[in-house]
């Protein structure tokens, strides 16, 4: 008897797990696309519009649309970054920055510098939908940290996907 009930067990389960996985794969497929289509119809003007942590949630999701392995941080406490990528074994911590009225300066370039030697990262990147004050680009310079301006973020936004790799391989490269 006891033969006989795992035998029917398995034929019942067995199916019925094989169609929760395929439904499983189906809803990630579709949900993939959606996410694609509303990464890739985005422009710098978009950008604009979104809160701190909608920018932090929007890369998060653009490098993973680019198969780029990408984890966030924790909310308070990030220690200087918002995002981790690692890229041809390279690990990257990410500072986003949300301006409005005014440049990027030292603060943010000093933060993610700590954020970098905090999670032992080979570069540090700061990404931002405004520009750089000539001391911060200075001070990016001698602390291995990448920039990304208004300008870099809006090509980023508008390029094909293997353009977009090219541009980030040559960031952090």
């Amino acid at each position: 008897m006891g033969k006989n009930y795992k035998f029917i067990i398995g034929i019942v389960f067995l199916p019925i797990t094989i169609i929760f996985l395929f439904i499983k794969k189906i809803f990630t497929m579709i949900s993939n696309k959606k996410i694609n289509k509303y990464i890739n119809s985005l422009d710098i003007s978009n950008i604009d519009s979104l809160d701190g942590k909608e920018l932090e949630d929007f890369l998060y999701y653009f490098f993973k649309n680019l198969k780029i392995k990408v984890s966030k941080t924790k909310v308070s406490r990030d220690y200087g970054a918002d995002l981790i990528i690692e890229l041809n074994k390279i690990r990257v911590v990410i500072q986003c920055k949300l301006y409005f009225k005014h440049s990027v300066g030292n603060s943010a370039i000093q933060e993610v510098s700590t954020a970098k030697e905090y999670y032992n990262a080979d570069k540090g990147l700061v990404i931002t939908n405004s520009y750089f004050t000539k001391s911060a680009i200075e001070l990016s310079k001698s602390n291995n940290i990448a920039l990304i301006d208004r300008n870099i973020f809006s090509e980023l936004l508008s390029s094909t996907v293997a353009q977009k790799h090219l541009i980030i391989n040559s960031l952090i490269s």
